[in-house]
This record gives structure tokens, C-alpha cells and sequence, in this order.
């Protein structure tokens, strides 16, 4: 998942970094114009991209970090940019928990901006990845479990981009977490309210059988609390008649 993320991310830059552009001319034929070299802050967005794509992501961010400190204070056009972009190269360069701060201040600044919804997805990825075992730094090795942090990360997506397609990815990948941990009445309480919110989901039939198991999975026994058991009979029922 890490590889397949980077190379998304690769290739994004690569296309901001194109030179020209196709225009259609009134003949119906596409041509290319070739745009004016950027210059100024414009440019520096330009090199940063461009160094993310070469894999020269330390030098991305040294160049951002410069850049930021210079303009931080002034209602630069760019600096949304220039934060998404050095979030960026600290990801790319392991530093992933780091990137969360400049993420969160595109997100909680900059809410009207393209690089909103990137951010927000940028942050998902990282949370998916804190959920399958990834580990934070500590000493310059990955020791620190970061599960927690993950569950977080998924929620705010799930908050942030209601029944949008990254909000669905968000509440599945945390139902599923919490299935695999065992912990079964989040579990069942996760796959409810995804069912709810994208019920034509491709992945509601799946969340509905989950949701069934983790009901399943409360019942300890006849001297136990049958709650768990009883709903997943009702539940069962109606994934029957919904079939039929």
C-alpha cells in the first residue's frame, strides 16, 4: 500500500510539472501551447514538485521549510500549497506523523482549497496504515505502536467527508480494524452505521454479514448477557428477507 501511495504520489507531481498544455482550436484539432516558465513563488511549488517526483523528497522539504518561514505570516496564494507539499515530502520521507501537523493545517485552515479534500486523504492513507501495524518513530527506529492514532485519523475522515467516497473507505477500513482486534461491539456498532450511510455501497452486502458475525461474536455463552445473540437473529432475519 506504501509503494502503490508513492507512486500516486509521483505521478501527481509529474503532471503538475508538465510544461504545456493541450488546447482545442477551431479546426477540432488538439495542439500543444507551451506555458511560460513560472517564476517567483510560483516556481518554488514548481522545483518542490519536481523534486518529489526525481525521490529527492529531504531536499523538497528543505526548500519548503525555507520558503514557509519566509511567507508564513503573509496572505501568500501559495502557502496552502507549500504546506500540502512539504506534508508531503516528510510522508515521503518516513516522517509521516510529522506531515500530520501541516495536513491538519491545511485542513482546519484552508477548508475552501483543492488541497482540502488531498489533505484529508493524505491523512486516511497514513491512518490506514497506522491500523495494519505500521509504527511511529522513536529513536529513529519505528517502535511506537500508532493504532490509536490511526483509529483517530479514521474517524476525522469519516467526519470530515461524510457519505463521500473517502468517508466510506474511512468507516469500512475502522469496522473491519475493530473486527480483526476482536473488539466486537465497535465492530457491530461500525458496520451498522455503514450500512446506514451508503446502503447501495458495493461493500454493504459484505458489511451486513460482518456486522451479523460481530453479533455473533458478543454471545460468551448460556450464563452470559444474550443480547448479542438475539440481535444477530434479528439481523439475520432481515438479511434474508432483503435476499428474497
Amino acid at each position: 500500500m506504501l509503494r502503490v501511495a508513492w507512486v500516486i504520489l509521483v505521478l501527481c507531481a509529474a503532471a503538475h510539472a508538465q510544461p504545456s498544455e493541450m488546447v482545442l482550436g477551431p479546426d477540432g484539432r488538439w495542439t500543444a501551447v507551451e506555458r511560460p516558465p513560472p517564476t517567483g513563488d510560483a516556481k518554488v511549488m514548481a522545483d518542490a514538485r519536481s523534486l518529489l517526483a526525481d525521490g529527492k523528497a529531504r531536499q523538497a522539504r528543505r526548500m519548503l521549510d525555507d520558503w514557509i518561514e519566509k511567507n508564513e505570516l503573509e496572505d501568500s496564494p501559495y502557502l496552502v500549497e507549500a504546506y500540502l507539499l512539504r506534508a508531503d515530502a516528510k510522508t515521503a520521507s518516513g516522517r509521516e506523523h510529522r506531515a500530520l501537523y501541516d495536513y491538519e493545517k491545511v485542513i482546519t485552515e484552508y477548508a475552501a482549497t483543492p488541497e482540502y479534500v488531498r489533505a484529508v486523504e493524505r491523512e486516511l492513507e497514513i491512518g490506514i496504515r497506522y491500523l495494519n501495524g505500521l509504527r511511529r518513530h522513536f529513536l529513529g527506529l519505528r517502535l511506537t505502536k500508532a493504532e490509536d492514532i490511526g483509529e483517530e485519523l479514521l474517524v476525522r475522515t469519516a467526519e470530515r467527508m461524510p457519505r463521500s467516497r473517502l468517508g466510506e473507505r474511512a468507516l469500512l477500513e475502522l469496522a473491519d480494524y475493530y473486527y480483526r482486534s476482536r473488539e466486537l461491539k465497535m465492530a457491530a456498532m461500525c458496520y451498522e452505521i455503514f450500512v446506514q450511510l451508503f446502503p447501495r455501497s458495493e461493500h454493504a452486502p459484505r458489511a451486513r454479514q460482518q456486522r451479523i458475525f460481530a453479533r455473533i461474536g458478543t454471545f460468551k455463552g448460556p450464563n452470559y448477557d444474550a443480547a448479542g445473540l438475539a440481535d444477530a437473529r434479528v439481523l439475520i432475519e432481515e438479511r434474508s428477507k432483503s435476499v428474497v
